[in-house]
């Protein structure tokens, strides 16, 4: 009926169809009713779960009459669904049409959780208490009507928690308990010998953490300081408690004999005069005064409750006074005989005046260097007596000034 001579005709829809056969000999046709079938539309649902132990069974939502073909290639009416996966059937009808359809299946298990066993929180302090471990598609009910996975309490006492999901609700109980914390004590407040050093440590044995205001974490310190120490103890449960004491350092005399000295005598006096503590000398004498004899170290020992206290200073006796030769003229001639006047000696620096028969200054010299040359501002001094002053350092480091007269000669 489409003009087509072909031997053979692909038809899509339903209908009549006919066709005309034809040789030399005539021709002869004839007519065939095509009908088309609406395959059985079969369907398992929505994707679903089962919960563990619980198997699935999968059916079509409405029988159909034909030939079931399975995911797993069985030809059952239903398939059971012990593990999560993806399902699906495929349907061959009587008319040899085919449909199929597939459905998702989660597998979901009762909660399977812990609180943990009971704990013990300390004195003024907190602790969380968590649902472990937590899954997607869990609900909580703690008993104050709280809805996380976590709680936290900072009261003794016993708590539980609800966990529920599609498969059904699970609880568990866990008990708050106080602990009690160890008391650390460092005693009271003491004062002590503070050198070389003093132990400060916690009384009783306690093992645990130590923190002290040194930064030391040992569980004794050594001060050599007075001041206020304290420490902090972490007991095994990890409760803490802090205490302090007061160190103060018995006050000890402090022997001070001054620099080394060198003395222009025989013999030197050393000197002390607190008698707060009994003291020895280097010689073995207890006086408050000691005479020096010889040069050498001396040293004084004060006897304390903290130990010996010492000092010592060095003496250099010298068995005179620096000395020094005062010429009694000079002759300023030109011959280049006597021709100044200084003083000469083992003294260390030296300055001298001069003053004529009127007491009237006529030369000073400020060094050793410069001595008198016999005039008198720049012009030639007249022959006479003058006299002098001679000022030096002694060997005790103290000025002294010696006087007498020089006969000028030319």
């Amino acid at each position: 009926q489409n003009a087509s001579s072909g031997t053979s005709f692909s038809g899509t829809t339903g209908g009549v169809y006919h066709v005309i056969v034809s040789n030399v000999c005539g021709s002869d046709s004839d007519t065939v009713t095509v009908t088309r079938f609406i395959p059985a539309q079969i369907r398992l649902g929505p994707d679903t779960f089962f919960c563990q132990g619980n198997p699935l069974t999968i059916a079509p939502l409405q029988p159909h009459s034909g030939t079931y073909t399975w995911s797993d290639n069985s030809n059952g009416n239903s398939i059971v669904a012990g593990a999560p996966g993806l399902f699906w059937i495929h349907l061959t009808d009587s008319n040899g049409c085919k449909s199929g359809d597939s459905i998702n299946v989660q597998m979901f298990i009762t909660p399977v959780f812990g609180l943990g066993p009971d704990i013990g929180i300390c004195q003024d302090s907190s602790i969380t208490l968590r649902v472990s471990p937590v899954q997607p598609g869990w609900s909580y009910q703690w008993q104050d009507g709280s809805q996380q996975p976590t709680l936290t309490v900072n009261q003794i006492g016993l708590f539980f928690v609800d966990v529920s999901n599609l498969c059904g609700t699970v609880s568990d109980t866990v008990r708050v308990t106080r602990y009690i914390p160890v008391a650390i004590g460092l005693g009271p407040d003491t004062t002590v010998c503070i050198e070389p050093g003093f132990s400060v440590f916690p009384l009783g044995n306690n093992q645990g953490g130590f923190t002290w205001s040194t930064g030391s974490t040992a569980s004794s310190i050594v001060v050599r300081a007075p001041g206020i120490y304290w420490l902090q103890f972490s007991d095994s449960n990890g409760c803490r408690s802090r205490d302090s004491i007061v160190i103060s350092a018995i006050p000890l005399p402090t022997p001070d004999l001054g620099p080394d000295m060198e003395v222009c005598e025989d013999t030197a006096m050393l000197v002390y005069l607190i008698h707060d503590y009994p003291f020895t000398w280097s010689t073995g004498e207890t006086t408050d005064t000691i005479k020096v004899k010889q040069s050498g170290v001396y040293s004084l020992s004060i006897a304390t409750e903290c130990g010996p206290r010492k000092d010592e200073i060095k003496v250099d006796l010298n068995t005179g006074s620096r000395k020094a030769f005062y010429p009694n003229s000079f002759t300023p001639n030109g011959d280049n005989l006597n021709e100044t006047f200084f003083p000469v000696g083992d003294y260390e620096s030296g300055r001298i005046k001069i003053f004529d028969r009127w007491g009237k200054l006529v030369f000073e010299s400020l060094n050793t260097t410069l001595a008198w040359d016999g005039k008198i501002a720049q012009m030639e001094a007249p022959e006479g007596v003058y006299a002098f002053q001679f000022y030096y350092i002694d060997c005790d480091k103290k000025e002294r000034v010696r006087s007498g007269s020089v006969t000028l000669f030319r």
